[in-house]
């Protein structure tokens, strides 16, 4: 399908910070390509190596985020963000699932919340994605224009998401130095661990990140949970 005029998207974020319905047909069509169009296609779910691949496709690099952060830690990270995820099976049959597989409706929270923290850089892979990929919108099964306009979307970053992934990635480091106490994965000590990890209770109606968009955050939220041995935040 080719150009529509820029009613046909709107401003596709809500004032409560949510995605529009269009966003979020957008959001869920991409990740419905994600799941039937990226390899390994044996695997019909959102793991992080088709996450990684979708994001080379469409102009960052996630990998080290993606492929490189211990299982659990990437589960703990999505559940932070309450992001909707399963756990799925690891070659072996005889490990228990661990690899941490968003579902739609968590891509959908995952991407609104990167596009509010870093508009400029995650407008860019929206428009790459309908540009470059055949993205149909799951409510009536046609293709979305192949152009996103810019004003469609966020111009800056949120001022309340920001905030709360400040709070949030706090969450996280003390989770990872309880963890490290410990001698667990960071994620499997928040099940015995009395430590808050879901913010006060008037954050906004879609919680911040827990750290800056995801493919640049790849060193800067490592960075800021992971410890050295010193008690000195690495990669900051």
């Amino acid at each position: 399908m080719g150009s529509l005029p820029p009613e046909y998207w709107g401003y596709l974020v809500k004032a409560d910070k949510n995605p529009s319905v269009i966003l979020e047909q957008l959001l869920s069509g991409i990740a419905n390509y994600i799941n039937r169009q990226i390899a390994p296609w044996d695997v019909n779910c959102l793991t992080p190596t088709k996450l990684a691949a979708f994001y080379r496709l469409v102009g960052g690099d996630c990998d080290p985020l993606f492929l490189q952060t211990p299982k659990a830690s990437l589960s703990f990270i999505y559940q932070s963000m309450g992001c909707f995820h399963t756990l799925q099976p690891e070659k072996d049959p005889y490990l228990p699932p661990s690899v941490p597989a968003l579902t739609i409706q968590g891509f959908v929270r995952w991407q609104t919340v990167q596009l509010l923290l870093e508009p400029d850089e995650h407008a860019a892979f929206l428009q790459n994605a309908v540009k470059r990929l055949d993205i149909i919108n799951p409510l009536d099964g046609t293709p979305f224009p192949d152009r996103l306009p810019r004003e469609a979307l966020p111009s800056r970053p949120d001022p309340e998401m920001i905030q709360w992934h400040g709070g949030v990635a706090e969450n996280l480091r003390l989770e990872s130095h309880h963890s490290d106490l410990r001698g667990l994965p960071m994620g499997e000590s928040a099940l015995n661990s009395d430590v808050a990890t879901d913010g006060s209770d008037d954050r906004p109606s879609l919680v911040a990140a827990t750290y800056k968009p995801a493919c640049r955050l790849s060193v800067i939220a490592l960075g800021s949970i992971r410890q050295d041995r010193h008690g000195q935040t690495l990669g900051v």
